[in-house]
């Protein structure tokens, strides 16, 4: 049984109702509104207004905007905000969340990138089933686009505007536009302004408000932040947009077409954890035969096929013969060519793989 508890605040112009890190909260119609102050918050929330109104809410230096019904925004900790009056009552449920220092569950993502991309390889192109999860995705996008348009403009450009993080962030703040590329912008499902809303809620989200680099790790991270701001139907979507096509392109040093499909087996909420692998000591355990044998849960997996991709990029000793795998094969980029990647939930910012950090294709090249 949840017991929850009714916090009444004294001198404060609402009343609480706290369940865990959720509050429902009520502003009276006839409260004060001189005890509507400017304040900030000590950590992240995302407020969801529960019932019809004419309240506003304010950021500093930003015109107000009107709290619509059923619609979420999101509070950066430590942002100068307030809510102003209207003539009804206002009602919010408050989830307060940690986004910015996201705690990682591995320490590398090297092996895990792998397993991901060749999940994306082996599922299928578009599968109707899953098309209910995407519609979700964007339906909250939407939303979260049209906040962000109340603090900032956007502007679709015809070119790659940006090379890092700190470059959008310093862009963004000397002229109050996000620029967002228009290249690549092809989507199976999404019409091409709703892929460029995608990407403009990704890139402010969590690049520019959570300080994400455009690395594997900082994308990683970016999906982190990007899946508390959306709602649970759309984590399947979600994963493979970002983690899906980011591990594929990171791995094979160019990107693939874009699918409608779901990657089962992975953790949607805990990135880095995969259905019957072990984690210890914040790395996959991948080292023995053992272990690996329990992939033969996975329909997109072969496992004889990961094994052996394994034991070469693991340099692991003693393997046994392995069979020829029944899946196609990953295409292994040359070695002595450096090929740059278009990270496919922004495909504005080429990622450029490094020779040594390419998977080797022979299997004695790291004995």
């Amino acid at each position: 049984m949840v017991v929850k508890k009714l916090i009444i605040m004294e001198n404060k112009p609402y009343k609480d109702n706290k369940n865990g890190n959720i509050i429902n909260r009520v502003f009276n119609a006839n409260v004060n509104e001189t005890e509507l102050t400017w304040h900030r918050d000590h950590e992240d929330r995302i407020v969801k207004v529960l019932n019809e109104n004419d309240w506003k809410l304010q950021f500093d230096n930003d015109l107000p905007i009107e709290l619509t019904k059923n619609s979420e925004y999101l509070i950066p900790k430590n942002t100068f905000h307030r809510v102003i009056k209207g003539s009804t009552k206002l009602m919010v449920e408050i989830t307060e969340t940690e986004m910015i220092d996201e705690k990682m569950v591995l320490s590398n993502y090297d092996d895990y990138s792998k397993i991901v991309a060749q999940a994306y390889i082996n599922a299928p192109d578009f599968d109707q089933s899953v098309v209910p999860s995407y519609k979700a995705l964007m339906d909250s996008t939407k939303k979260l686009y049209k906040q962000m348009l109340s603090k900032l403009k956007v502007e679709f450009v015809d070119y790659d505007p940006y090379e890092s993080r700190d470059q959008m962030n310093k862009d963004l703040n000397e002229t109050g536009v996000l620029k967002i590329s228009k290249l690549f912008n092809e989507h199976p499902l999404y019409t091409k302004e709703e892929n460029l809303i995608l990407r403009a809620v990704h890139d402010y989200y969590t690049h520019i408000i959570s300080n994400q680099d455009f690395g594997l790790r900082g994308e990683l991270k970016a999906y982190n932040t990007h899946a508390k701001l959306a709602p649970p139907a759309a984590l399947p979507a979600l994963f493979t947009e970002i983690v899906g096509q980011v591990c594929y392109a990171i791995v094979h040093g160019d990107f693939t077409k874009q699918k409608i499909c779901k990657l089962d087996g992975f953790d949607f909420k805990n990135v880095g954890r995969i259905e019957n692998i072990d984690i210890i000591n914040k790395q996959l355990k991948l080292d023995n035969q053992e272990n690996l044998n329990v992939t033969e849960n996975f329909s997109i997996f072969d496992k004889n096929y990961i094994t052996m991709r394994l034991h070469e990029t693991l340099n692991l000793n003693n393997a046994e013969p392995m069979i020829e795998p029944q899946v196609k094969p990953m295409v292994q980029p040359n070695p002595n060519e450096v090929k740059p990647s278009i990270l496919p939930s922004r495909r504005n910012k080429p990622y450029i793989i490094e020779p040594d950090k390419l998977p080797k294709t022979d299997p004695k090249a790291n004995k």
